[in-house]
């Protein structure tokens, strides 16, 4: 399986059908499950979905794009995934990251982001980058804080039906300009 980014022990790549078990795997459990906003899906959801990110485009305007998460040792076994969805004007791209619980702790996270920022840097048009956590991630907040994004905000909001402050973070191409939101 072709590299959309290599670094250490954390490999980027197309998703693909035979990814469904482990998919369906670490999306049910409920404690990784907690903070996301994705919906679930059952087998053959899961398989069409994997099925479609194999081929779709990376950044498509005003959509997401999902892309795996491994280890460039084991490609075929899937740690994670990261959806990239671009706004749509092109101008900003929002990162999230879903990390099995048996991936964490080994520098995945911290890795695939900053694959993804390099990315979205050489392989889109897009001015910044955006990321949300709910501040009770504590994981995540750390991931964002310890890779350095700049321009940390907080907003109350309503996640999963529940209150929560949302925290997000903006870093601006160094080159193209910036947004003009945070």
């Amino acid at each position: 399986m072709r590299a959309l980014g290599v670094q250490g022990r954390t490999m980027l790549r197309r998703l693909s059908r035979a990814d469904t078990q482990a998919f369906l795997a670490y999306r049910r459990d409920r404690i990784v499950a907690r903070h996301q906003g994705w919906s679930q899906m059952d087998a053959a959801q899961s398989r069409r979905f994997l099925g479609a990110m194999q081929t779709a485009p990376l950044f498509p305007l005003g959509n997401w794009c999902q892309i795996g998460i491994v280890d460039p040792h084991m490609p075929q076994r899937l740690l994670g995934d990261m959806g990239l969805g671009t706004s749509e004007d092109g101008a900003e791209v929002e990162i999230g990251i879903t990390l099995a619980r048996t991936a964490q702790g080994r520098g995945h996270a911290t890795r695939a982001l900053a694959l993804a920022i390099r990315l979205v840097w050489t392989r889109s048009a897009a001015a910044g980058i955006v990321t949300f956590s709910d501040a009770r991630n504590l994981p995540s907040i750390r991931l964002t804080d310890r890779l350095g994004l700049p321009g940390r905000h907080q907003v109350a909001t309503v996640f999963q039906g529940a209150p929560c402050i949302e925290v997000g973070y903006v870093m601006q191409h160094p080159t193209r300009g910036g947004l003009t939101k945070p």
